[in-house]
Formats: C-alpha cells, structure tokens, sequence
C-alpha cells in the first residue's frame, strides 16, 4: 500500500474488523506507483524492489498478501514469483467489481449480451502518454489477444499489437 493508504481511517476501521485475531505486517511500497506508471511493473527493478520489501518477511508463515493500492494488481505476476503460490492474493479490485456488478443489478442495468463487449480508454488529461500507459497495462502479454480492437475516443481502432509496435493510440 501507499503511505497514505496506510494512514486513512478506512484503512483502520478495516483492520479493527479484520486483523482481530491475525498478525498483520503493514507494507508501505511508495515506489510501486511510480515504477508501475513508468511502465516497469514487470521489470526486474520492480522485482528487486518488492523482494527488497519482502525480505522481513518468513514468506512460510504468510497466508495472504493484500494489495492496498488501484495499481497493485499490475504487479501480481512479480508478486507471484516472490511470495510463490501458497498464499492468497486479495485485491480490492475484485470486491470493487462485485460492488459494480450488484449495483447495475439492482438497477436494471446489467448488459444482457453473452458476447465480449469494448474497452474504451478516455483520458481528460489529454496526455497520450497515459493512454498509452493504460493500454500497456490492460494489454499484458499474456492476457491478451492480439487480434482484439480497441476503440479509442477519436473513434480509431487500435489493437494491443500496434501498442507493442509504438504507434501512437487514440490520436
């Protein structure tokens, strides 16, 4: 988690509830933002950084991991390799999506279609650097299919190949 999230009374309302009867070691990783938005959620920096943060630790003796930051997730796959597959990994992100999924329910709004809908990137910063940062981290290699479209706010096409060639998305 940041040290924000770290300091927030959510957080410790949180922890009153949950941590009753767990050991819990609170991790500040202030670096992971800026590694992640610097695209090097992957990088063996990142992964130097994180063992860094993790060498405290008796990994035999963690149950789960829970990941305190929207950006997080990106790095779950150099997560898995330090803590290994033992331990759970939470990310609110799921709970986040429940949430959405339940509300659209109550609603009426849930999409009916079966099929695999669109994802579209809106920046209002205008920067293309954080479309592109956004496409990068949504089209990881190994999550993505590289024949699918991306439809940008300009109404153009762009697939996660072309991200991988440089072209520029969303002009």
């Amino acid at each position: 988690a940041t040290e924000t999230t770290l300091k927030e009374q959510k957080f410790a309302r949180l922890m009153e509830r949950v941590a009753k009867d767990r050991e819990v070691y609170k991790m500040s990783c202030p670096r992971l933002v800026e590694l992640i938005e610097d695209g090097r959620a992957a990088s063996p920096e990142t992964e130097l950084y994180l063992r860094d943060k993790f060498s405290a630790l008796d990994l035999a003796q963690v149950s789960a991991v829970v990941l305190g930051c929207t950006h997080c997730p990106f790095i779950q796959p150099v997560l898995r390799r330090i803590i290994g597959d033992g331990p759970l990994v939470l990310d609110g992100a799921d709970g986040i999506s429940r949430h959405l999924h339940n509300t659209l329910a109550r609603r009426g709004l849930l999409n009916p279609r079966q099929e695999p809908g669109e994802i579209l990137l809106i920046n209002s910063s205008g920067e293309d650097s954080l479309l592109r940062l956004s496409l990068a981290l949504l089209t990881s290699a190994d999550e993505t299919d590289a024949g699918d479209p991306i439809p940008c706010p300009a109404g153009t096409a762009y697939s996660p190949e072309q991200s991988r060639s440089g072209l520029r998305p969303c002009s």
